[in-house]
């Protein structure tokens, strides 16, 4: 896996399953995961886990449907724009 140290990673459907792994295996190669899902509970126990290991993280519950959008400039592509590096963030998402 290439360097993540103090690379944001965003994490969709990191309430669980590979979502929740990947998370974890980003977290320990010294990344700071943006997590996000639809199931609060879920996502709220992959952060314990996080915390467990010593990762800074952000949890991010999605509203609303589940159903892919695939233009949708919402409340998540606002956040995920707040978090990437100005260099990056010029780019639409």
């Amino acid at each position: 896996m290439r360097d993540l140290r103090g690379k944001t990673v965003l994490v969709t459907g990191a309430a669980g399953g590979l979502g929740r792994e990947l998370a974890l295996c980003a977290g320990r190669e010294g990344a700071l995961p943006l997590l996000v899902d639809i199931n609060p509970q879920g996502l709220e126990e992959t952060g314990e886990l996080l915390r467990a290991l010593g990762v800074e993280h952000s949890s991010y519950v999605e509203e609303g449907s589940a159903s892919y959008r695939p233009h949708s400039h919402g409340p998540l592509h606002a956040r995920v724009q707040e978090t990437l590096p100005r260099s990056l963030s010029d780019d639409p998402v």
